[in-house]
């Protein structure tokens, strides 16, 4: 009973042998697919979620009074022969946005220092950022002339 070959089983008691090759081939396509599904959602995400392009801390921040805050802060950015416009905003004591600025950081180095102050609806507690981009709007440059 040791070597019987295939062939020589009955017909209707055993399945039939498979052929492996389309099954290989759909195994790997399928593969294929995840894993540059896989790049994709890598990419996007490091796109969205990586190291960004321009990034503003607050060094230092005074409350000059109820309605004023006045603050230096430290922009790095990747493309530093470009302007940006950065947003920042104070909170209250409460959480609640006291005040919010619009700033322009021109042309510099890799880094640049900055000072700013603006005016609060009330007591401001803290400053921080929303974020900067490279998209300049056209009222903050200062090549335009004030218009009215």
């Amino acid at each position: 009973m040791g070597d019987t070959a295939v062939a020589d089983r009955p017909i209707g008691r055993y399945e039939k042998p498979r052929r492996t090759g389309r099954r290989r081939w759909w195994y790997w396509t399928i593969l294929a697919a995840f894993v540059v599904a896989g790049v994709i959602v890598a990419y996007v995400g490091y796109e969205n979620l990586g190291a960004t392009p321009i990034d503003p801390e607050v060094s230092t921040y005074n409350v000059i009074d109820d309605h004023t805050i006045a603050f230096s802060f430290t922009v790095t950015r990747n493309h530093p022969d470009q302007a940006a416009d950065c947003i920042a905003y104070a909170l209250s004591a409460d959480g609640d946005e006291a005040g919010r600025e619009e700033i322009y950081v021109p042309p510099s180095g890799t880094s640049i220092q900055l000072n700013s102050r603006f005016q609060t609806d009330k007591r401001a507690t803290t400053v921080e950022f929303y974020g900067c981009s490279y998209q300049v709007p056209a009222y903050l440059t200062k090549s335009m002339p004030p218009s009215g």
